[in-house]
Protein backbone atom coordinates (compact mmCIF):
# COMPACT_ATOMS: atom_id res chain seq x y z
CA UNK A 1 0.00 0.00 0.00
CA UNK A 2 1.23 3.50 -0.98
CA UNK A 3 2.04 6.23 1.62
CA UNK A 4 -1.17 8.39 0.66
CA UNK A 5 -3.17 5.18 0.67
CA UNK A 6 -1.93 4.20 4.60
CA UNK A 7 -2.60 8.07 5.63
CA UNK A 8 -5.72 8.17 4.36
CA UNK A 9 -7.07 4.66 6.18
CA UNK A 10 -5.71 6.04 9.16
CA UNK A 11 -7.55 9.20 8.67
CA UNK A 12 -10.58 7.28 7.99
CA UNK A 13 -10.10 4.71 11.14
CA UNK A 14 -9.59 7.70 13.49
CA UNK A 15 -12.68 9.10 12.62
CA UNK A 16 -14.70 6.05 12.88
CA UNK A 17 -13.34 5.55 16.31
CA UNK A 18 -14.31 8.93 17.64
CA UNK A 19 -17.44 8.38 15.68
CA UNK A 20 -18.23 5.29 17.73
CA UNK A 21 -18.04 7.11 21.30
CA UNK A 22 -21.53 8.73 20.03
CA UNK A 23 -23.73 6.53 21.89
CA UNK A 24 -25.68 4.08 19.61
CA UNK A 25 -28.94 6.04 19.49
CA UNK A 26 -27.22 9.43 18.56
CA UNK A 27 -25.66 6.69 15.52
CA UNK A 28 -28.97 5.64 14.72
CA UNK A 29 -30.22 9.04 14.06
CA UNK A 30 -27.47 9.25 12.12
CA UNK A 31 -28.36 6.46 10.06
CA UNK A 32 -32.41 7.41 9.57
CA UNK A 33 -31.04 10.76 7.89
CA UNK A 34 -28.42 8.70 6.16
CA UNK A 35 -31.29 6.14 4.97
CA UNK A 36 -34.00 8.73 3.51
CA UNK A 37 -31.25 10.07 1.71
CA UNK A 38 -30.24 6.80 0.11
CA UNK A 39 -33.43 5.54 -0.06
CA UNK A 40 -35.61 9.16 -1.36
CA UNK A 41 -32.91 10.92 -3.06
CA UNK A 42 -30.26 8.79 -4.16
CA UNK A 43 -32.22 5.80 -4.46
CA UNK A 44 -29.49 3.52 -3.54
CA UNK A 45 -29.47 -0.01 -5.46
CA UNK A 46 -33.72 0.60 -5.48
CA UNK A 47 -33.94 -1.47 -8.70
CA UNK A 48 -31.94 -3.97 -7.28
CA UNK A 49 -33.71 -4.86 -4.06
CA UNK A 50 -37.07 -4.40 -5.83
CA UNK A 51 -36.31 -6.99 -8.50
CA UNK A 52 -34.74 -9.33 -5.82
CA UNK A 53 -37.94 -9.02 -3.85
CA UNK A 54 -40.16 -9.25 -6.64
CA UNK A 55 -38.47 -12.46 -7.90
CA UNK A 56 -38.53 -14.10 -4.51
CA UNK A 57 -42.20 -13.86 -3.32
CA UNK A 58 -43.35 -13.66 -7.27
CA UNK A 59 -47.42 -13.49 -5.16
CA UNK A 60 -46.69 -10.35 -3.16
CA UNK A 61 -48.34 -7.12 -4.04
CA UNK A 62 -46.80 -3.67 -4.78
CA UNK A 63 -47.61 -1.92 -1.52
CA UNK A 64 -45.79 -5.68 0.25
CA UNK A 65 -42.94 -4.88 -1.69
CA UNK A 66 -43.04 -1.18 -0.33
CA UNK A 67 -43.23 -2.30 2.86
CA UNK A 68 -40.54 -4.78 2.53
CA UNK A 69 -38.20 -2.24 0.94
CA UNK A 70 -38.84 -0.04 3.58
CA UNK A 71 -37.52 -2.15 6.47
CA UNK A 72 -35.37 -2.99 4.62
CA UNK A 73 -33.31 0.63 4.01
CA UNK A 74 -34.20 0.29 8.05
CA UNK A 75 -32.22 -2.07 8.94
CA UNK A 76 -29.49 -1.63 6.60
CA UNK A 77 -28.89 1.47 7.59
CA UNK A 78 -28.94 0.62 11.15
CA UNK A 79 -26.50 -2.20 10.56
CA UNK A 80 -24.00 0.40 9.53
CA UNK A 81 -24.49 2.36 12.63
CA UNK A 82 -24.21 -0.82 14.67
CA UNK A 83 -20.74 -1.26 12.97
CA UNK A 84 -19.27 2.02 13.25
CA UNK A 85 -20.38 1.61 17.33
CA UNK A 86 -18.49 -2.18 17.45
CA UNK A 87 -15.49 -0.16 16.95
CA UNK A 88 -15.12 1.31 20.39
CA UNK A 89 -17.65 -1.65 21.79
CA UNK A 90 -16.51 -3.37 25.30
CA UNK A 91 -16.69 -7.05 25.52
CA UNK A 92 -19.35 -6.73 28.25
CA UNK A 93 -21.60 -4.65 25.73
CA UNK A 94 -20.90 -7.19 23.06
CA UNK A 95 -22.12 -10.38 25.89
CA UNK A 96 -25.05 -8.30 26.14
CA UNK A 97 -25.73 -7.55 22.67
CA UNK A 98 -24.63 -10.46 20.77
CA UNK A 99 -25.83 -13.67 22.64
CA UNK A 100 -24.18 -16.99 21.27
CA UNK A 101 -26.94 -19.69 21.71
CA UNK A 102 -25.38 -22.92 21.97
CA UNK A 103 -21.60 -22.32 21.98
CA UNK A 104 -21.26 -25.81 23.35
CA UNK A 105 -21.78 -27.36 20.21
CA UNK A 106 -18.79 -25.93 18.37
CA UNK A 107 -16.66 -26.03 21.69
CA UNK A 108 -17.82 -30.36 21.42
CA UNK A 109 -16.65 -30.77 17.81
CA UNK A 110 -13.42 -28.76 18.06
CA UNK A 111 -12.28 -30.82 21.46
CA UNK A 112 -12.90 -33.90 19.59
CA UNK A 113 -10.17 -32.87 17.23
CA UNK A 114 -12.62 -31.47 14.25
CA UNK A 115 -12.12 -28.59 12.65
CA UNK A 116 -15.49 -26.34 12.28
CA UNK A 117 -16.38 -25.53 8.81
CA UNK A 118 -19.13 -22.70 9.28
CA UNK A 119 -21.48 -21.31 6.43
CA UNK A 120 -23.34 -18.30 7.08
CA UNK A 121 -25.23 -15.83 5.51
CA UNK A 122 -25.80 -11.72 5.02
CA UNK A 123 -28.99 -12.26 7.97
CA UNK A 124 -29.19 -10.27 10.79
CA UNK A 125 -26.19 -8.37 11.27
CA UNK A 126 -23.50 -10.28 9.50
CA UNK A 127 -21.01 -8.29 10.90
CA UNK A 128 -20.84 -8.83 14.40
CA UNK A 129 -19.71 -13.06 12.69
CA UNK A 130 -16.18 -11.01 14.55
CA UNK A 131 -17.57 -11.09 18.26
CA UNK A 132 -17.37 -15.35 17.47
CA UNK A 133 -14.13 -15.59 19.48
CA UNK A 134 -15.65 -14.65 22.42
CA UNK A 135 -17.26 -17.92 22.57
CA UNK A 136 -15.33 -19.95 20.99
CA UNK A 137 -12.24 -21.88 22.91
CA UNK A 138 -10.14 -22.57 19.32
CA UNK A 139 -8.53 -19.75 16.53
CA UNK A 140 -11.95 -18.22 14.73
CA UNK A 141 -11.04 -16.85 10.54
CA UNK A 142 -13.61 -15.34 8.67
CA UNK A 143 -13.14 -15.46 4.80
CA UNK A 144 -13.46 -12.43 2.90
CA UNK A 145 -13.31 -11.10 -0.44
CA UNK A 146 -10.19 -8.37 -0.95
CA UNK A 147 -12.17 -5.11 -2.25
CA UNK A 148 -10.17 -3.34 -5.51
CA UNK A 149 -9.76 0.07 -3.31
CA UNK A 150 -6.81 -0.80 -1.17
CA UNK A 151 -7.63 2.17 1.10
CA UNK A 152 -11.19 0.66 2.06
CA UNK A 153 -10.04 -2.52 2.26
CA UNK A 154 -7.76 -1.56 4.69
CA UNK A 155 -10.29 0.19 6.91
CA UNK A 156 -12.63 -2.53 6.77
CA UNK A 157 -10.52 -5.08 8.08
CA UNK A 158 -9.24 -2.96 9.95
CA UNK A 159 -12.86 -2.46 11.91
CA UNK A 160 -13.50 -6.29 11.67
CA UNK A 161 -9.80 -7.57 13.27
CA UNK A 162 -10.81 -5.99 16.76
CA UNK A 163 -12.52 -8.99 18.83
CA UNK A 164 -10.20 -11.73 18.37
CA UNK A 165 -11.21 -12.49 14.38
CA UNK A 166 -8.46 -13.27 12.25
CA UNK A 167 -9.60 -13.02 8.35
CA UNK A 168 -8.23 -15.10 5.35
CA UNK A 169 -8.63 -14.26 1.59
CA UNK A 170 -10.74 -16.39 -0.09
CA UNK A 171 -8.20 -16.72 -2.53
CA UNK A 172 -5.65 -18.35 0.52
CA UNK A 173 -8.55 -20.24 2.00
CA UNK A 174 -7.94 -23.81 0.66
CA UNK A 175 -4.41 -23.86 1.38
CA UNK A 176 -4.48 -22.44 4.50
CA UNK A 177 -6.61 -24.75 5.91
CA UNK A 178 -5.90 -27.73 4.25
CA UNK A 179 -1.98 -27.37 5.85
CA UNK A 180 -3.79 -27.41 9.32
CA UNK A 181 -1.47 -24.55 10.21
CA UNK A 182 -4.13 -23.47 13.45
CA UNK A 183 -5.96 -26.91 14.36
CA UNK A 184 -8.59 -27.49 15.42
CA UNK A 185 -10.21 -23.94 14.25
CA UNK A 186 -13.51 -22.74 12.73
CA UNK A 187 -13.59 -20.61 9.59
CA UNK A 188 -16.97 -19.22 8.34
CA UNK A 189 -17.86 -18.50 4.73
CA UNK A 190 -20.29 -16.16 3.69
CA UNK A 191 -21.78 -18.66 0.64
CA UNK A 192 -24.84 -16.58 -0.31
CA UNK A 193 -22.98 -14.55 -2.41
CA UNK A 194 -23.34 -14.95 -6.18
CA UNK A 195 -20.39 -17.33 -7.32
CA UNK A 196 -17.70 -16.18 -9.89
CA UNK A 197 -17.90 -19.92 -11.39
CA UNK A 198 -21.10 -21.09 -12.66
CA UNK A 199 -21.57 -25.05 -11.99
CA UNK A 200 -24.91 -26.77 -13.21
CA UNK A 201 -24.01 -29.60 -10.46
CA UNK A 202 -25.01 -26.64 -7.74
CA UNK A 203 -27.95 -25.07 -8.82
CA UNK A 204 -30.74 -25.20 -5.92
CA UNK A 205 -34.34 -24.09 -5.69
CA UNK A 206 -34.11 -20.83 -3.44
CA UNK A 207 -36.20 -18.29 -2.94
CA UNK A 208 -39.06 -19.50 -5.23
CA UNK A 209 -35.78 -18.83 -8.05
CA UNK A 210 -33.03 -21.42 -9.65
CA UNK A 211 -29.80 -20.04 -8.21
CA UNK A 212 -26.09 -21.10 -8.37
CA UNK A 213 -24.40 -20.94 -4.77
CA UNK A 214 -20.83 -21.21 -3.97
CA UNK A 215 -19.33 -24.84 -3.04
CA UNK A 216 -15.91 -23.46 -1.91
CA UNK A 217 -16.77 -23.84 2.14
CA UNK A 218 -18.53 -27.62 1.42
CA UNK A 219 -15.60 -28.11 -0.73
CA UNK A 220 -12.50 -27.92 2.12
CA UNK A 221 -15.00 -29.58 4.76
CA UNK A 222 -15.33 -32.78 2.83
CA UNK A 223 -11.37 -32.60 1.77
CA UNK A 224 -10.38 -32.12 5.49
CA UNK A 225 -12.86 -34.20 7.07
CA UNK A 226 -14.40 -31.51 9.03
CA UNK A 227 -17.25 -30.60 10.77
CA UNK A 228 -19.90 -28.46 8.77
CA UNK A 229 -22.72 -26.13 10.69
CA UNK A 230 -24.72 -22.96 9.40
CA UNK A 231 -24.71 -20.53 11.58
CA UNK A 232 -28.00 -18.40 11.88
CA UNK A 233 -27.94 -14.24 12.38
CA UNK A 234 -31.22 -13.34 14.01
CA UNK A 235 -32.22 -10.01 15.36
CA UNK A 236 -33.82 -10.02 18.79
CA UNK A 237 -34.70 -6.36 18.78
CA UNK A 238 -32.86 -3.43 17.59
CA UNK A 239 -29.07 -3.22 18.44
CA UNK A 240 -29.25 -7.15 20.03
CA UNK A 241 -28.94 -10.16 18.10
CA UNK A 242 -28.44 -13.83 18.42
CA UNK A 243 -26.38 -16.58 17.04
CA UNK A 244 -27.32 -20.25 16.72
CA UNK A 245 -25.58 -23.02 15.41
CA UNK A 246 -27.25 -25.80 13.31
CA UNK A 247 -25.14 -29.05 12.78
CA UNK A 248 -24.90 -30.23 8.63
CA UNK A 249 -22.68 -33.10 9.07
CA UNK A 250 -20.01 -34.02 12.08
CA UNK A 251 -17.79 -35.27 8.82
CA UNK A 252 -18.75 -33.52 5.95
CA UNK A 253 -16.77 -36.10 3.98
CA UNK A 254 -19.30 -38.96 4.43
CA UNK A 255 -22.03 -37.00 2.66
CA UNK A 256 -22.20 -35.49 -1.07
CA UNK A 257 -21.65 -32.17 -2.25
CA UNK A 258 -24.69 -31.70 -3.44
CA UNK A 259 -26.26 -33.61 -0.26
CA UNK A 260 -24.60 -30.78 2.23
CA UNK A 261 -25.13 -27.35 -0.05
CA UNK A 262 -29.25 -28.73 0.06
CA UNK A 263 -29.62 -28.97 3.75
CA UNK A 264 -27.49 -25.27 4.17
CA UNK A 265 -29.78 -23.59 1.30
CA UNK A 266 -32.29 -25.13 3.39
CA UNK A 267 -31.86 -23.65 6.31
CA UNK A 268 -30.69 -20.18 4.97
CA UNK A 269 -34.14 -19.56 3.51
CA UNK A 270 -35.85 -20.76 6.29
CA UNK A 271 -33.98 -17.92 8.27
CA UNK A 272 -34.88 -15.35 5.24
CA UNK A 273 -38.43 -16.22 5.34
CA UNK A 274 -38.94 -15.73 9.21
CA UNK A 275 -37.57 -12.11 8.91
CA UNK A 276 -36.82 -11.12 4.88
CA UNK A 277 -36.36 -7.46 6.00
CA UNK A 278 -32.86 -8.91 7.43
CA UNK A 279 -31.37 -10.26 4.55
CA UNK A 280 -29.12 -8.04 2.15
CA UNK A 281 -31.27 -7.61 -0.76
CA UNK A 282 -29.14 -5.30 -2.20
CA UNK A 283 -26.85 -7.58 -3.38
CA UNK A 284 -26.71 -8.44 -7.15
CA UNK A 285 -27.71 -12.44 -5.71
CA UNK A 286 -28.95 -13.15 -9.29
CA UNK A 287 -26.63 -11.60 -11.51
CA UNK A 288 -26.62 -15.19 -13.10
CA UNK A 289 -29.89 -16.75 -14.27
CA UNK A 290 -30.08 -20.57 -13.62
CA UNK A 291 -33.03 -23.02 -15.06
CA UNK A 292 -34.47 -26.01 -13.08
CA UNK A 293 -37.99 -27.32 -12.32
CA UNK A 294 -39.82 -25.16 -9.14
CA UNK A 295 -41.60 -26.59 -6.50
CA UNK A 296 -44.76 -24.53 -4.80
CA UNK A 297 -43.88 -20.96 -4.23
CA UNK A 298 -42.97 -20.25 -0.99
CA UNK A 299 -43.86 -17.03 1.17
CA UNK A 300 -41.96 -15.11 4.50
CA UNK A 301 -43.47 -16.64 7.93
CA UNK A 302 -46.83 -14.71 8.74
CA UNK A 303 -47.64 -13.82 5.02
CA UNK A 304 -46.87 -10.08 5.66
CA UNK A 305 -47.87 -9.53 2.16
Amino acid sequence: MKWHQRLGSEIIFTFLRLLSILPLQVLYGMAAVTRWLGQHLIGYRRDVIIQNMSRAFPKANYSGINRLKKDFYTHFFDVFAEIIKSVSIKKDDVKRRFLVTNPELVSALQHAGKNTIILSGHTGNWEYMKFLPYSLDFPCYILYKPLSNKLIDTVTNRVRLQHGVKLLAMNQAARYILSKKDFPATYVFLSDQSPHHLDSNHIYNFLNQPSYFFTGGIKIARSTKSALLYIEISRIRRGHYSATYHLISEDAAKETEQELMQKYVNLLEDSILAYPAFWLWSHRRWKHRAEIPLPALKQPAGHIF
